[in-house]
């Protein structure tokens, strides 16, 4: 499908322009997918630095979490199409001003409110039955405070409104319960934040493809903490992504059926749009049983400037993501489409602190090394050499990616309890 198209009013080629509220690395992704259809595309954000602004069109320094200037931003440009960017603010901001200017491809705003605040999404996911944590709402300090120290198993406190984990902590004792409250109000632009119970397991990310109200597709990679990295402070208890995990993610096969019934539930409720549907878990390794703690319609925020499902299925996502939220027809979507490759990513740590004369990856590990690809492989091994090594447990030497044939190999070299993974490098210290 082109971008360049007649104009229903002129007999002339004109440019369609697309505006995508921000800049980070994953929305690089999808200025890519846009000049695929022949776009004019036009970024925005305050991050001047941001690494997707070079590749547009056009970048404007903007607060894309400010509705109202993101409306006058988009009639001033005379936008035509409108994609969310890798943050729940730009998603907010999207359908507020595609339903202000009747743009297609997005849910109503007060849709968007529901799925993208606490507040009102867990009331909706108890009444739904779904599987997720019953959390209570509080907008005030005092009683949060009072409920929280009456909990005698351990709880988690959120702000209802924020990205990325911000203002999330877990209180150790009852004497961390005002901090940690405090910390979620200060997060909170609406002033309001959510306890509920800790519920334990290893970080999950999930996406799904909605057609009429049904999930057609469903891919989901998971992150663990290893032990040879260390969780800095008491914030984002629950996002431990500093170290490494898989795709696809353990024990789907126990889980994705009433995770998808669960989104199901959702599309069919709120009449969501085509498009993506995405959703952070814990799956829980002793029972494998998982739990939905976010849910958003907004793009991944990964690091990496592709999304990691890209690689499993062999599928364009941004592509199909961009041309659901133009409301362009997504019918020929590859329905059912699986995960059928394995990936492994690590930070590597260093086992102490000291100059490293060399770090020698074994012809094993290296032969399945997907990135980083601009390293010497002399012997057709990875070796990093000459590093001053000066605080092991927070700075990780390198990452990188490596692609397994089964599953099986996949699992068994990601596994964070039986650790197979150092047993391939060798770190020489000078003495």
């Amino acid at each position: 499908m082109s971008g360049l198209v007649y104009s229903t009013e002129s007999c002339f080629m004109e440019q369609k322009k697309i505006l995508i509220p921000g800049g980070k690395a994953s929305d690089w992704a999808l200025v890519n997918a846009a000049h695929r259809l022949g776009f004019y595309v036009i970024t925005s954000g305050t991050d001047t630095k941001a690494p997707a602004h070079r590749y547009a069109d056009e970048y404007v320094c903007l607060d894309y979490s400010n509705k109202e200037a993101m409306l006058s931003l988009a009639k001033e440009k005379r936008i035509d199409y409108m994609c969310s960017c890798a943050n729940d603010f730009g998603m907010i901001s999207t359908a507020y001003v595609c339903e202000k200017l009747g743009l297609p491809g997005h849910d109503s705003y007060e849709t968007t409110l529901t799925i993208h605040n606490k507040d009102r999404f867990k009331p909706l996911a108890k009444r739904l039955g779904l599987h997720t944590p019953i959390s209570e709402i509080f907008d005030n300090r005092e009683e949060a405070i009072e409920f929280a120290k009456k909990q005698t198993k351990a709880i988690i406190i959120k702000p209802v409104d924020n990205v990325a984990s911000i203002g999330v902590s877990k209180p150790k004792t009852k004497e961390e319960i005002p901090a940690c409250i405090d910390l979620a109000f200060s997060k909170s632009k609406i002033k309001k934040i959510l306890i509920e119970p800790f519920c334990e397991g290893f970080f999950t990310t999930v996406t799904s493809f909605l057609i009429d109200q049904k999930v057609v597709a469903f891919f989901a990679d998971s992150a663990f903490f290893y032990k040879e990295g260390e969780v800095i402070g008491n914030e984002f208890p629950s996002n431990l992504r500093t170290t490494g995990g898989c795709q696809p993610a353990p024990y789907m096969d126990d889980w994705s059926p009433y995770i998808i019934e669960d989104f199901n539930k959702i599309a069919r409720e709120l009449h969501l749009s085509n498009g993506k549907f995405h959703a952070e878990l814990l799956v829980n390794p002793k029972d494998h049983s998982a739990v939905i703690f976010d849910v958003h319609r907004r793009y991944s925020g990964f690091a990496d400037p592709w999304p990691e499902w890209d690689d499993t299925v062999s599928l364009l996502w941004e592509d199909w993501v961009l041309r659901a939220e133009c409301g362009f027809d997504v019918s020929d979507f590859p329905v059912g489409i699986k995960q059928s490759k394995y990936f492994h990513n690590r930070n590597v740590y260093a086992p102490k602190n000291g100059h490293l004369k060399k770090v020698e990856f074994d012809t094993y590990l290296t032969a399945h090394l997907v990135s980083p690809s601009n390293v010497t492989l002399p012997g057709n091994k990875l070796v990093l050499e000459d590093i001053d090594v000066n605080d092991h447990l927070h700075q990780p030497l390198i990452s990188v990616k490596l692609r397994f044939n089964t599953v099986k190999e996949m699992e068994y070299m990601s596994n964070p309890e039986v650790d197979e993974f150092y047993k391939h490098i060798t770190f020489v210290y000078d003495k």
